[in-house]
């Protein structure tokens, strides 16, 4: 049995019709989730954000202390996953140096006697 090809059309409809409000509802719902993040900025704000040079933010991702995303070349950060930063207090800079072992001293050896 054929179908007519207004039969065919009224099927095609509905089935497209079905297909956009499901995908309608999936947008709707990664919309809200999106909405939720906050925007990722470039290494320049975000080493404003955190009160330090650009070239330290560098050392830090280097050191991976610090939450970050790569695209290529380029580096992001989202600024919601940094600690917050109180008015009242300046953003505190990361330890200076390399950060020290315990080592401990080695024992002489005894001398033997002659």
């Amino acid at each position: 049995m054929a179908l007519s090809p207004e039969h065919a059309v009224g099927l095609l409809k509905a089935s497209l019709t079905a297909v956009v409000g499901d995908l309608s509802k999936q947008i709707a719902g990664l919309t809200e989730v999106v909405a939720g993040q906050s925007p990722l900025v470039d290494l320049k704000a975000a080493a404003k954000h955190l009160g330090v040079s650009t070239r330290t933010l560098r050392r830090m991702v280097a050191a991976d202390e610090v939450p970050y995303r790569r695209f290529g070349r380029t580096l992001r950060f989202s600024l919601a996953l940094f600690a917050p930063k109180r008015r009242d207090e300046p953003a505190a800079a990361p330890p200076r140096g390399r950060p020290r072992e315990l080592v401990t001293p080695r024992r002489r050896a005894k001398a033997s006697p002659r």
